[in-house]
C-alpha cells in the first residue's frame, strides 16, 4: 500500500464500501447507515480467510457487534458480507504485491 492507495476502494457495491484507511487499517462504510467501522488488517484477514461462512456472524459480533447490526439494518446478509470481506482482503494483498 502506498499513500496513493489510501482511501481507494478495495470493495464497493450499492450497500457498502471497504477501503484502505491506513497502513494496517481498513474502513467499512455502510451507505444507508452513513456509518463507518474501522477494521484492522489482521481482523480482516481472519474474517476473510480463516472463518468458515457459518461462523462469520459470531466472529463479527466478537470483533464489533455494531458491524453486524449495520449489516442487518442495511439488508446485507452473511454471504454478501463474506464476499465483500474476501474481495477486499484479496485486493489489498494484490496491491501490496
Amino acid at each position: 500500500m502506498t499513500d496513493e492507495t489510501i482511501g481507494r476502494p478495495l470493495y464497493e457495491d450499492c450497500a457498502m464500501l471497504i477501503r484502505e484507511y491506513g497502513p494496517q487499517d481498513h474502513e467499512i462504510y455502510f451507505k444507508d447507515a452513513e456509518n463507518t467501522i474501522l477494521i484492522p488488517r489482521g481482523i480482516l484477514r481472519e474474517l476473510a480467510e480463516d472463518t468458515p461462512k457459518e461462523k462469520l456472524v459470531g466472529k463479527v459480533n466478537n470483533f464489533n457487534p455494531q458491524l453486524w447490526r449495520d449489516c442487518s439494518w442495511g439488508g446485507i446478509g452473511r454471504d454478501h458480507l463474506m464476499s465483500a470481506l474476501t474481495t477486499a482482503y484479496e485486493e489489498g494483498e494484490r496491491r501490496q504485491g
